[in-house]
């Protein structure tokens, strides 16, 4: 059985946080990677995306995962990629834990739910409602200063604070047609950072792969995953792959609202996750032990520190001064 563990780096200057820390610890992940592929007694290899593109966008490289592993399948009978954040923790041989020649293995990030989209759909009203409340608060108290209150000069009060109490903050959510404000109750509500959406966010692919599956969505993480020629023919990810980006590029749906859709993208994780099951492939999950988020945190995430017990550690935020400490 011949056996190839890849991954796939190109630096890239003007994309996140992705060319510092890649730079800083470029020589550490080679050798990770390299040391797990000898444990395992497979062949390692390393590309950079030059055979398909001179000057890779981020999407383009992650659309090399597939491009390369097909040229890999024809001489390799299984092939193993690894993201290049992907940092080994383990010497056990991921081609004897999972049969690669009867399915793919990868990680599901979000699991089928006919109730998942209510779910994000909900959280984030609840956050459009949290910035809404805050912002009429706010007009609230911008509308008393030294001269008086909403327009009301202070000598005309009869008692002290009698505007204030007549006019409190109902009042100003009923004039400005509030009454279903959610926090009514309260003043100030805090708010999280969800609310500023980013095409890679979770939230954003799974709406993605929801339309595109007509509501049968599971959301993959590409960073680790396992082929042979038979699941990558079936998989059959660049079949008809124009048509798919003019189709992402205007996605809308009566189920998810457009300040989500607007956001959805070219992704890699959304055009595999489609090709899985518009495509039947078979695939085993590998779970957290094979692909452990680091320093990743999301809303469909259990909080779980398998941090020293993992087998590969993903850092998706670059962090790898936890891996290697100065």
């Amino acid at each position: 059985m011949k056996r190839c563990l890849y991954s796939i780096y190109v630096p890239l200057k003007n994309y996140r946080n992705k060319f510092g820390p890649f730079q800083k610890y470029h020589s550490n992940i080679i050798e990770s990677h390299k040391k797990y592929a000898e444990s395992i007694n497979v062949d390692y290899k390393l590309f950079d995306c030059s055979t398909y593109y001179t000057s890779p966008t981020y999407d383009q490289i992650n659309f090399c995962k597939y491009h390369y592993a097909k040229e890999l399948c024809e001489e390799y009978d299984e092939i193993l990629y690894i993201d290049f954040d992907v940092i080994p923790n383990t010497t056990e041989n991921f081609f004897e834990v999972f049969n690669v020649s009867e399915y793919i293995p990868i990680k599901v990030t979000i699991p089928y739910d006919p109730h998942t989209p209510d779910r994000i759909i909900n959280e984030y009203e609840l956050e459009n409602a949290k910035v809404k409340h805050n912002y009429y608060v706010k007009k609230y108290y911008e509308g008393i200063d030294d001269k008086g209150f909403h327009g009301k000069p202070w000598v005309a009060e009869k008692y002290p604070k009698e505007f204030e109490t007549t006019y409190d903050l109902k009042w100003w959510f009923k004039l400005n047609k509030l009454e279903n404000d959610p926090f009514i109750d309260e003043v100030w509500v805090a708010e999280s950072s969800k609310i500023n959406i980013k095409p890679w966010y979770d939230e954003v692919k799974y709406a993605a792969i929801d339309i595109l599956t007509e509501g049968k969505a599971i959301f993959y993480n590409t960073g680790v995953m396992g082929f042979c020629k038979d699941t990558l023919d079936q998989l059959n990810i660049f079949d008809d792959y124009e048509n798919f980006c003019e189709t992402i590029s205007i996605l809308q749906s009566e189920k998810w609202p457009e300040y989500i859709t607007n956001h959805i993208g070219i992704n890699n994780e959304v055009l595999f996750s489609y090709k899985m099951i518009k495509n039947n492939v078979p695939v085993k999950d590998i779970g957290n032990e094979w692909n452990y988020y680091v320093d990743w945190r999301s809303n469909f995430l259990e909080n779980t520190n398998e941090f020293e017990t993992c087998k590969f550690r993903h850092y998706l935020n670059k962090n790898f001064e936890k891996q290697w400490p100065t």
